[in-house]
């Protein structure tokens, strides 16, 4: 069974969220900013799509200061954040099953 993804909507569940991404201190220049950015973005009752698009463009910007050449992504085939980022322009350069249908032992 795979998590299902659910839109913070409460300010309990939005503290929740922001608490749980702050327990990992990433060492990128500028995290806490973005972190606080989302944090409001969220309070502000972003819609779904809008949240995503934020959260992309956040990303694109902060690689695009710092030289990255690429974004790379990792996501389940039947995931809505393939089409999502189809739609802005990136491309599947490949394909690999990682995954089995079974549980191992």
């Amino acid at each position: 069974m795979s998590p299902q993804i659910q839109i913070a909507t409460t300010p309990e569940e939005i503290e929740r969220l922001y608490d749980f991404i702050r327990q990992f201190p990433f060492d990128y220049l500028s995290y806490l900013q973005w972190l606080e950015k989302c944090k409001r973005e969220l309070e502000l009752h972003y819609e779904h799509q809008n949240l995503g698009s934020l959260l992309v463009s956040l990303a694109e910007l902060y690689a695009k200061e710092n030289d990255y050449k690429r974004i790379q992504g990792d996501a389940h085939q039947e995931n809505p954040v393939v089409s999502f980022m189809q739609k802005r322009e990136y491309r599947i350069e490949a394909q690999e099953s990682l995954y089995t249908a079974k549980k191992e032992n």
